[in-house]
């Protein structure tokens, strides 16, 4: 495996690929909220998590449905192609 110096920058927006540290100054310990993103996903944390139930069919609909749409939207942001 290569070096963390040899590993390319972070891209947020790119699908899985080993990279550098999003935040390399990050030590054990040391909360969420030392970053932007960090800061603001505990702000949309306090707003709670909603709780599925997937043996119930219509939550289970639900789930698959925002899947999907996060799977494609993420597939379609990713792929090139070609014209």
């Amino acid at each position: 495996m290569a070096s963390p110096s040899e590993l390319p920058p972070f891209q947020p927006s790119q699908g899985f690929q080993v990279t550098a540290s999003p935040n390399p100054s990050w030590t054990y310990g040391q909360g969420i909220e030392v970053t932007a993103e960090g800061k603001a996903w505990a702000e949309g944390a306090k707003a709670g998590w909603k709780v599925v139930d997937t043996s119930d069919p219509e939550q289970k609909k639900y789930v698959q449905s925002q899947f999907v749409t996060w799977f494609c939207s993420s597939v379609l942001q990713e792929t090139y192609i070609p014209s």
